[in-house]
């Protein structure tokens, strides 16, 4: 009688525990949620860059053409490129070429110190970003390839004018950089530092074979790119060519603290235009 009890007891207490168990293993394991942490902000810096081309003639005279560039990035992304053309003879006046592209404004920004003016304009917002876009004087115009959908944006391909003004001296563009044939593979050439930056190179050599462009002997051309992670440009380019020349372009200035506001305005004095975008017609290819 006394073991009959104790059995009904268990199986009592059995019978209790089921809903418990049957309610603690219907309900799902509580995972805690992880919030990716944000983006880091981007390395802010202003450098200054002086690229020197040299062309060597049969007879030996040598060519030399100089330009200086600033670049700067705050830590909202804001980025200035300036390029200062030294003309040749050296009694000409330089002029300088400045470019500002402001995601939190949603602008472009170009102003020249010949014309003293300067042209804010307003890029459409990232969810009508596709198609092409122009301004209504038609100096500048984006093409974001085909309609995409909303809150995906194509790549624009940039085209700028600003008035008179022309580019920096650049070697001059021949068949043979469009013909790279015989390709090497590209040489590690390790680390060095630039002004306290560790700096990656690489280089990389081709050749126009004989009578591609008219030429009887092979012409060997050579690239070297120094570069660092989070910074927008090499810290050093050389660009050797027979043709055109020799061209290096090195960083001889870095200060890493945060730039100013004014560097991504226009100067004081500057006549400044402002134009919004408008949805165009795409040209046909």
């Amino acid at each position: 009688m006394k073991s009959s009890f104790h059995i009904l007891v268990i199986a009592a207490a059995i019978l209790l525990a089921l809903p418990a168990f049957a309610q603690t293993s219907a309900s799902p394991a509580t995972v805690p949620c992880k919030v990716p942490p944000p983006p880091p902000k981007p390395q802010a810096y202003s450098a200054e860059l002086k690229t020197t081309t040299v062309q060597t003639l049969v007879d030996g005279t040598t060519i030399t053409r100089e330009s200086t560039e600033t670049r700067a990035q705050d830590s909202e992304r804001r980025t200035m490129s300036t390029n200062t053309v030294i003309l040749s003879p050296t009694n000409m006046p330089t002029y300088t070429n400045t470019n500002v592209n402001d995601p939190v404004e949603g602008t472009q920004t170009s102003w020249n110190s010949q014309t003293k003016k300067a042209r804010i304009t307003k890029i459409p917002p990232a969810d009508q970003r596709y198609g092409c876009w122009a301004t209504e004087s038609g100096n500048f115009r984006m093409n974001y390839g085909k309609p995409r959908p909303a809150g995906l944006p194509g790549i624009a391909a940039v085209t700028a004018v600003e008035g008179p003004a022309q580019l920096a001296p650049q070697p001059a563009v021949t068949a043979s950089i469009f013909t790279r044939n015989n390709f090497s593979k590209p040489e590690d050439l390790g680390t060095e530092s630039i002004l306290g930056v560790e700096v990656h190179g690489t280089r990389s050599t081709w050749v126009t074979p004989v009578g591609q462009i008219g030429n009887d002997r092979p012409i060997t051309h050579t690239t070297e790119n120094w570069s660092a992670p989070g910074f927008g440009f090499p810290f050093r380019t050389i660009y050797d060519d027979p043709q055109s020349g020799k061209r290096t372009s090195e960083v001889v200035g870095l200060d890493l603290s945060e730039p100013p506001p004014e560097t991504f305005q226009p100067p004081e004095g500057y006549q400044v235009t402002t134009e919004e975008m408008h949805e165009v017609p795409c040209a046909q290819q």
